[in-house]
């Protein structure tokens, strides 16, 4: 958790330990790649057998995410309005016309 925060989170290191497109990752890769070990280790699993990706989201992970939080901040505040306007006696027509 304390990694999540760190100087580590500001470092660009595209690609996966050992073939990064950009250089100086040399602390990012030893990072990755015990956290992959663990990982495995965590639940038992042959290495030869299954691989296990350790880098936080991004890219268009990311961007659905965020795309889904404002599209359900845009309906939570239509229902806002159209409750203020039930409450002051205006017609209750709520559509997203009128939002």
């Amino acid at each position: 958790m304390e990694a999540n925060g760190s100087i580590l989170t500001n470092k660009y290191s595209e690609g996966l330990p050992g073939a990064r497109y950009y250089g100086g990752n040399e602390y990012i890769d030893e990072l990755e790649v015990l956290c992959r070990k663990r990982a495995l280790a965590a639940f038992n699993l042959d290495p030869a057998a299954w691989g296990v990706n350790v880098q936080p989201y991004s890219g268009s992970v990311s961007d659905l995410q965020l795309i889904s939080i404002f599209i359900l901040l845009h309906f939570a505040n239509r229902d806002i309005v159209c409750r203020r306007r039930t409450l002051r006696h205006s017609p209750p027509s709520c559509s997203p016309k009128t939002v």
